[in-house]
């Protein structure tokens, strides 16, 4: 029996919905006779349902009347400030004179070459210059870190004292005599006779 009946409902469906395409079609005929355009039939524009906060730039919150929260915002942290790098002990006057006076080009000594090499080195050639432009200048033996003030000040070659202790630990072929302070800890480097000559060849020839 409930089949019977779902058969028959679907049989009026069918029977409504042919009836509704012949109207439509009766329609169709009789708007062209009279030149109207045409147009779709049974059709309705349902219009979108609004979603508050969606396409205007307003919030939900906002579109319900309410007011708009304000959220905290995260402040950034400030950037590390980075170590000076060109923060340097301290040097005797003497040694800043001598740098001076190889920047103004006073010393009595051809000027130091950045691709200048003694014994095949580089590093070499900068030491044994800056040390024989302390004898020129009437200086004795000098640490390291004097040599490094030099070079940077007087020559613009940023060094560091460590820079020169590791390259004259690594071999010197017999240009610079290393003299130890009577407390046993700091080191003062001057140059050899084979220093010396060395020197003159590439800085005073």
């Amino acid at each position: 029996m409930e089949r019977l009946s779902t058969i028959v409902i679907q049989k009026l469906l069918d029977a409504f919905f042919l009836g509704l395409d012949a109207v439509d079609e009766v329609r169709r005929r009789f708007d062209k006779v009279l030149g109207r355009p045409e147009t779709e039939s049974f059709e309705t524009a349902w219009p979108e349902p609004a979603t508050p906060g969606r396409g205007n730039g307003e919030s939900a919150a906002e579109a319900a009347g309410e007011p708009a929260v304000e959220r905290p915002t995260k402040k950034k942290a400030a950037p590390r400030k980075k170590p000076d790098a060109g923060a340097r002990p301290k040097v005797p006057i003497e040694i800043q004179d001598v740098a001076d006076k190889i920047k103004a080009g006073t010393i009595t000594a051809k000027p130091l070459g950045l691709d200048d090499e003694v014994a095949g080195k580089r590093m070499l050639a900068r030491i044994v210059f800056v040390l024989g432009a302390a004898e020129k200048c009437d200086l004795g033996a000098l640490t390291s870190t004097e040599i490094a003030h030099v070079l940077t000040f007087g020559r613009d070659i940023d060094t560091f004292g460590t820079n020169i202790s590791r390259a004259i630990r690594q071999g010197t072929a017999g240009l610079i005599d290393r003299r130890t302070s009577g407390d046993g800890d700091t080191h003062r480097y001057a140059l050899t006779d084979e220093g010396r000559a060395a020197f003159a060849a590439h800085y005073l020839a």
